[in-house]
């Protein structure tokens, strides 16, 4: 059963702003927010007789937004990228960059990969784990025990924040 048109205008209505703090909370910029909000809405519309619950309308739309934000992030981080020599770093922050370099140094080529394609990709464990052909809760042992033996190493410095959340 497809929404009607009203339907659908009052839950954009209603589910507009929701949209946008939903993606603010998961540290997406405003503005960016924003524009996902407003296409994964349009996109909603689009295929709204995929949805199988209308009662689930926002979460489903929620993950839409999610999901093309993502994917815009990775399709312009590859097309962005800079050789690490033209990165300009704050030099307060040379000394953290340092001890992390040295802390990642002690994890493996997968473990660094895993926790790069998590942090700064923005894979969930379950996209992980198709691409490390795992099972989701696999994805999160090995990003837990990476992150236990970076907290292990940072203990012994001043740092010991480390994102507890596995994104997933």
């Amino acid at each position: 059963m497809s929404l009607t048109k009203t339907e659908y205008a009052s839950a954009y209505t209603s589910g507009y702003k929701k949209t946008i703090c939903f993606l603010v909370s998961r540290g997406i910029p405003e503005c960016d927010a924003e524009d996902a909000a407003q296409a994964a809405w349009a996109k909603g519309w689009e295929r709204r007789e995929n949805l199988r619950r209308p009662e689930k309308l926002l979460l489903w739309i929620n993950s839409i937004a999610l999901n093309l934000f993502r994917n815009r992030y990775r399709r312009d981080s590859k097309l962005d990228q800079l050789p690490a020599k033209e990165i300009a770093v704050p030099a307060e922050r040379i000394a953290s960059r340092i001890d992390l370099e040295k802390g990642l140094r002690r994890c493996s080529r997968s473990e660094r990969l895993m926790l790069r394609q998590l942090y700064l990709a923005g894979f969930s464990s379950k996209e992980l784990g198709r691409q490390w052909n795992l099972k989701a809760g696999a994805v999160r042992v090995r990003i837990h025990r990476t992150k236990q033996k970076l907290r292990g190493f940072f203990a012994y410095g001043q740092y010991s924040a480390l994102p507890s959340n596995s994104n997933g």
